[in-house]
């Protein structure tokens, strides 16, 4: 237990502190120290206004913040009166502001009138594609019901390609006369995508591995001929990490597919 004399000692050292502290909350600096002293943590404070050592007397920044409300209290130090800044907004509607006629008729001037060639081919591309998307391609909403989700988005993905193709080749020939020469049926084979497993890919067979099953056929021969010419072809495929193959006309749509 503490003496008489030693707590003495303490009140003493605390009156000359409560003083300094005192003439500093009298300063410009302390009147600002003083006006914060309810919004920041003590210790910051002191940072934040660079305060003199004596301010913080303890290591408990409660103790110290007493002292300050005790200095504020003796000394009669007025607290500045904190005033938060007033924001004034509109309260009408602005006029949306519009180009005038010989604004628009300026800037109008300065487009081009039409789209070039290669962009207006481009355009073309899109919308064909698109208009197939849109009949033939199933929807996300749909893929994610779909058990064989992973099949579903290899196939639409050969399926997109052969249309692309497809609607080039017929650009060309009707704006550029130029007359590609394209079969009518694409055979493709399916494989393991060992790269990410669980998922698979499809890729164009190679004459070498599947020949050509289908040149003597044509748009008249029936679809039952084209199966049982796969169903055939898939037994004797060389290629032994092939899955499946399937059978797409020109224009993208899948005609038959058999297991290899």
């Amino acid at each position: 237990m503490k003496d008489i004399k030693t707590l003495l000692n303490k009140i003493e050292r605390e009156e000359k502190i409560i003083e300094k502290i005192a003439i500093f909350l009298k300063t410009k600096r302390g009147q600002k120290f003083v006006n914060k002293i309810y919004t920041q943590p003590f210790a910051q404070l002191c940072k934040m206004y660079n305060a003199p050592g004596f301010m913080q007397m303890y290591k408990s920044s409660r103790k110290n913040r007493n002292l300050v409300f005790a200095a504020i209290k003796k000394y009669n130090i007025t607290i500045p009166s904190y005033t938060d800044t007033t924001v004034y907004t509109n309260m009408w509607s602005k006029t949306p502001v519009r180009l005038t006629k010989k604004e628009a008729k300026e800037m109008n001037a300065r487009c081009p009138k039409k789209l070039g060639f290669a962009a207006r081919m481009h355009a073309y591309e899109e919308y064909k594609c698109k208009k197939f998307e849109n009949k033939h391609i199933p929807t996300e909403e749909s893929l994610k019901q779909d058990l064989f989700c992973e099949e579903m988005k290899s196939q639409i993905k050969t399926q997109l390609f052969i249309h692309r193709e497809y609607v080039r080749n017929f650009l060309s020939r009707v704006y550029c006369n130029t007359d590609k020469r394209e079969p009518l049926f694409r055979l493709f084979l399916v494989y393991e995508n060992k790269v990410m497993p669980g998922t698979i890919y499809e890729k164009e067979g190679d004459p070498y591995v599947v020949g050509y099953p289908f040149c003597n056929c044509n748009e008249n021969t029936p679809i039952e001929t084209l199966k049982n010419i796969l169903r055939e072809r898939a037994k004797t495929v060389r290629d032994k990490t092939c899955l499946e193959l399937k059978l797409y006309n020109k224009y993208g749509i899948l005609l038959a597919c058999a297991k290899a």
